[in-house]
C-alpha cells in the first residue's frame, strides 16, 4: 500500500537566533535516519512513524547564553539592512508629503507588503521579516518589555533530508511539498480561538522564509510564556506532518 509523501522535519528553540540554530544542530540524533540507500517506501514508513509515535525532533537551548549578532532593536542602522532602511525612509517621506489616505502612500505600500510576502507560503520574505520588525514591530516593543514571564524566543524549522529527495524525485515536486510546509506553518501560527496555538501568543508570531523562495528553512519569532514554547512548538510539528499526512499526495 502506498503511502502519503511526507517530508520530516526539526526545529531549534532559543531566546536568540545563534541558540536556536545550535539546538538545531542537536536534534540531528532525533530526526528521522533515513539514508541514501533507503528506498521511497522505508523512507517514508520511518517518517509515517514519526507522526504516529508523536516523537518529533526539536530542542529547547540550554546552554550558556548566546548573543545574537547585532540583535539590538533600539537602533534601525544596526538592525536592518540598507535596502529595508531606504524603503522605510521612503515610505515615510511619501506619508509626509502626501498622507496617509493618499493613493500615492497607499501605491507604495502596496508595493513593499508585495516584497515581503513570499507567494509559494505567505511566509514573510527575508526582507519582509526585518521590515516588519523594523517599521511594525520596534515602535512598540516596549508592551513586551516589562511583563512578567513573557520572553522572546526564535525558532528554527528545517526540512530533513533534502539531498535524498531531491535525488530520487527532483526539485519540482520537493519544492511543492516544502510549499506546503511553509502555508502549515503561517497558518498554523495565526492568532485564531483560545483553544488553538495563537492563544499562547504575546503578539503575532513573524514566519519567515529564511533564504527566499526556494529555501528549505523556516524561522518564527515570538512572544510566549516560557513553559509554553516547547507545547506550542510541538503542536505546530505535528500540524505540518499531519497536514502533508491529508493531502494525500502519492508518489509513483
Amino acid at each position: 500500500m502506498s503511502l502519503e509523501f511526507i517530508i520530516g522535519v526539526k526545529a531549534g528553540i532559543g531566546r536568540t537566533f545563534e541558540e536556536a540554530e545550535e539546538a538545531l544542530k542537536q536534534t540531528k540524533n532525533l530526526k528521522e535516519k533515513i539514508s541514501s540507500q533507503d528506498s521511497i517506501p522505508n523512507a517514508l514508513q520511518k517518517i509515517h512513524h514519526t507522526l504516529l509515535s508523536k516523537q518529533y525532533a526539536f530542542i529547547r537551548y540550554e546552554g550558556p547564553s548566546l548573543a545574537t549578532k547585532n540583535d539590538s532593536l533600539y537602533t534601525l542602522r544596526q538592525t536592518v539592512d540598507f535596502d529595508v532602511f531606504q524603503t522605510i525612509t521612503n515610505l515615510n517621506k511619501v506619508l509626509q508629503q502626501y498622507g496617509e489616505n493618499s493613493l500615492a502612500y497607499r501605491a507604495v505600500s502596496h508595493q513593499i507588503e508585495k516584497r515581503c510576502i513570499d507567494d509559494s507560503t505567505t511566509a514573510l520574505t527575508p526582507f519582509g521579516y526585518h521590515f516588519k520588525i523594523a517599521h511594525e514591530i520596534n515602535p512598540h516593543r516596549n508592551l513586551h518589555s516589562n511583563v512578567d514571564n513573557i520572553y522572546r524566543y526564535r525558532v528554527i524549522v528545517d526540512a530533513n533530508d533534502m539531498h535524498f529527495w531531491n535525488d530520487k524525485l527532483g526539485y519540482d515536486k520537493v519544492s511543492a511539498q516544502l510549499n506546503i510546509i511553509g502555508k502549515t506553518l503561517v497558518q498554523s501560527t495565526r492568532k485564531t480561538t483560545p483553544e488553538r496555538v495563537g492563544d499562547l501568543i504575546f503578539r503575532p508570531i513573524l514566519v519567515s522564509r529564511m533564504h527566499g523562495s526556494a529555501g528549505d528553512e523556516f524561522f518564527l519569532d515570538l512572544y510566549c510564556p516560557e513553559d509554553s514554547i516547547k507545547p506550542l512548538v510541538e503542536r505546530v510539528l505535528d500540524k505540518i506532518y499531519s497536514t502533508q499526512l491529508e493531502s494525500r499526495i502519492y508518489l509513483e
